[in-house]
């Protein structure tokens, strides 16, 4: 008996739990009153589109949280990240708190599914001097595990977050290689709203790039994160857009380049120097010497300058011409 009344108060008519038919009642509701999703909630909530009064301006505020650095890459000049996109701002016309079904649902939170979230406004951001953005699509996810999480809270607020993998330009100094810190900007802004109509900013509190220093995102690399800034901006074209900027600094592990690197060039010039004491009789001893230390220090450049963009000179690669010009003096002297 009390089981069969328990399924008679919790099941409606159409068979799901009752709190399932008035989170789907609410949500319905909502998606029908809230008008067209171009119209912003600045400007819906106006009293009419043709007032005197300009509706005001909406906030929107922003995150990135890092799961991964990309590698820096120091040919192609870029860096990038993986992780999640979170976007928080307030539309009135979203606030189910005052349904009576509401409270009889316990709704906390409600969540939108991809297809439900395209019928609400949602502001549209853009990255500037960006190679490559991915996020997750209408048809289909990018990338394994890839996705987004669209919540709106009883009084309106809503959180956007989405699985993102972003790899931005960055301008690289490489001039005092290995002994260089790197400075790439993350710039993002709204794409068609100005500043009179909605404003970005990044959230209070938090860091613009959040774990950006951990352990976990940069171990791996050779240039790991050693500084981040972030200030809002307005930048002037014809009219006025807000930004979030974020400056990143990348700080090379000078250790691992100069074991790679300088240690084989002064090894070579030492070796290239014990030449004079081999016997003079024995001149294919001396020349097989100096050919093998000419050769060894010359591809030691070359791996070195495959790295960086054509004409890049650093003081790595200077040094180790002049290691080569070292070898190449002992190898003339040897002769002579």
């Amino acid at each position: 008996m009390l089981l069969a009344f328990l399924a008679t108060t919790s099941v409606g008519a159409s068979g799901l739990p009752q709190w399932h038919s008035s989170e789907a009642q609410i949500k319905r509701e909502l998606l029908s009153n809230c008008g067209d999703s171009y119209i912003r909630p600045g400007r819906a909530a106006s009293a009419s589109d043709c007032t005197a009064v300009p509706a005001p301006p909406d906030s929107v505020h922003t995150q990135f949280h890092v799961d991964r650095y990309h590698l820096v890459d120091e040919l192609a000049e870029s860096f990038g990240f993986d992780g999640y996109l979170r976007t928080w701002w307030h539309d009135p016309r979203l606030a189910f708190g005052s349904h009576p079904n509401a409270s009889c649902a316990g709704l906390s939170k409600l969540s939108l599914t991809r297809a439900e979230s395209r019928l609400v406004w949602r502001p549209q951001l853009y990255w500037e001097r960006a190679l490559r953005i991915e996020l997750p699509t209408d048809t289909a996810m990018v990338g394994a595990g890839a996705g987004e999480l669209f919540e709106i809270s009883p009084e309106g607020f809503v959180f956007w977050s989405q699985q993102t993998s972003a790899t931005l330009a960055c301008d690289l100094d490489l001039s005092k290689m290995p002994f260089d810190t790197q400075r790439c900007r993350y710039k993002m802004g709204l794409y068609s709203l100005t500043a009179d109509e909605v404003t970005l900013r990044w959230k209070t509190g938090r860091s613009a790039l959040g774990a950006w220093n951990s352990s976990s995102t940069c171990r791996l690399h050779e240039l790991i994160p050693s500084q981040l800034e972030q200030e809002n901006t307005i930048d002037r074209y014809e009219y006025d857009y807000t930004y979030v900027t974020a400056h990143v600094s990348f700080t090379r592990q000078a250790y691992a380049v100069l074991i790679s690197f300088l240690m084989p060039a002064i090894v070579m010039v030492a070796v290239s120097m014990l030449g004079f004491y081999i016997d003079p009789s024995a001149m294919n001893a001396r020349v097989a010497l100096g050919v093998i230390t000419l050769i060894v220090v010359i591809n030691n450049f070359i791996a070195l300058r495959s790295r960086f963009p054509t004409g890049e000179e650093t003081w790595l690669s200077r040094l180790l011409l002049v290691s080569f010009g070292f070898n190449v003096l002992a190898f003339c002297e040897q002769v002579a």
